[in-house]
């Protein structure tokens, strides 16, 4: 029994061979961001610039270089061909490490490649194993890789400090919610419009304010701050943030209303003509900031006024935003979702005309504002 026993175990032995398939850390180019763009010099429209933000690992760990000079967190790699898959090939040659994307931060599209469609380059990421369908999108204002090539201050990958920084969102009302991949190509799929967070490159620093709005996969227009604020009020996305106005009667001074809750409840109809929406958006919070001195005696009377002010001023912003949408006949509102789900014969019969329907939709904002927290009195 004893030498069965033996045997046994060595012919177990045979079969663990250890870790074959080993990837050693050290020797993995982890990609933290990529830029994609059209060539300057190019002008043929299925030519591509990739630019990669590989990570260097010993620079992020803390070590330093000779003389005691810290090296780059981050190196940029590029690359240009017909398709992406080409390009990762050809950047392979130009590494003395394989580019990995498991830790893919952000993608971020060119002005040029978003205005022509970013559907194709999507089915890249889509097919490849290594890519997380939650990886963030961004759209660029001009050409990606001038993003990438910003050298923050704090020594940080920027493809990093991007990501960190859409974080930041329940402290601002002008920075568009996240897009991933993954919610972007359903939208594709689904022929409906998004809206993607933009980034602009302002010298050694970056801004995250205003969007992109997306048709059928294409740039169409891009969103500005306030426009972004009226798309997260429509979608129930406010997550904080300040709406600052005028305050009533003084209009020299400001009054800011920091935001503590945001709900939105919207209720589609269908008429004769077509179908119509009406939100209703309820918002509470606290007087952040008054630059004039009020009265005593005034203060019900005034913080009533500020709260009619404050509805009204997010009413009017909801539809600039909604307006704006309606021209380009791009329901990045989800809308045509409320109508398939409540008349599914409708929709089927008038789905193709589904875009002129949203343009010419009967659209209804309501706002309630209360003020919870007003602050010192005099």
């Amino acid at each position: 029994m004893r030498k069965l026993a033996i045997l046994g175990t060595l012919g177990i032995l045979l079969f663990l061979s250890g870790c074959w398939d080993r990837w050693e850390i050290e020797e993995r180019g982890f990609v933290l961001g990529l830029a994609i763009d059209r060539p300057p010099t190019v002008e043929h429209k299925e030519v591509f610039q990739v630019t990669m933000q590989r990570a260097i690992t010993e620079a992020m760990a803390g070590g330093g270089g000779e003389g005691g000079t810290k090296p780059s967190p981050g190196l940029n790699i590029s690359g240009t061909g017909q398709s992406l898959q080409q390009v990762f090939s050809l950047l392979v040659d130009t590494s003395n490490r394989p580019p990995s994307l498991e830790h893919l931060k952000v993608i971020i599209f060119g002005e040029k490649v978003a205005r022509s469609g970013v559907g194709p380059l999507l089915d890249f990421f889509a097919r490849n194993p290594e890519v997380r369908l939650g990886t963030d999108m961004l759209i660029a204002k001009g050409d990606a890789r001038k993003v990438l090539e910003i050298r923050m201050e704090t020594r940080q990958p920027a493809a990093l400090a991007i990501a960190e920084s859409l974080d930041n969102r329940r402290y601002t009302l002008t920075m568009a919610p996240r897009q991933n991949v993954g919610q972007v190509l359903h939208a594709l799929l689904e022929k409906q419009g998004v809206v993607v967070p933009r980034v602009i490159a302002t010298g050694k620093q970056f801004s995250l304010r205003g969007a992109a709005l997306l048709k059928e996969g294409k740039l169409v227009d891009w969103l500005n701050g306030q426009e972004v604020a009226g798309y997260a009020w429509l979608m129930g996305r406010v997550e904080g943030g300040t709406v600052t106005i005028n305050e009533p009667g003084h209009p020299e001074h400001q009054v800011s209303f920091r935001i503590t809750d945001a709900t939105v409840f919207r209720r589609v109809g269908l008429t004769e003509t077509g179908p119509e929406v009406e939100f209703r958006i309820r918002t509470e919070g606290d007087l952040a900031e008054i630059t004039h001195v009020r009265k005593h005696g005034e203060d019900v009377q005034v913080l009533r006024r500020i709260e009619e002010v404050l509805a009204e001023d997010i009413r009017q912003t909801c539809l600039a935003t909604a307006k704006k949408m309606q021209r380009h006949e791009t329901d990045a509102l989800k809308l045509c979702n409320e109508v398939y789900r409540r008349w599914p014969q409708y929709w089927q019969a008038r789905q193709k005309e589904w875009p002129r329907l949203f343009a010419e939709m009967p659209i209804t904002v309501r706002v309630e504002a209360h003020i919870r927290r007003s602050g010192v009195r005099e």
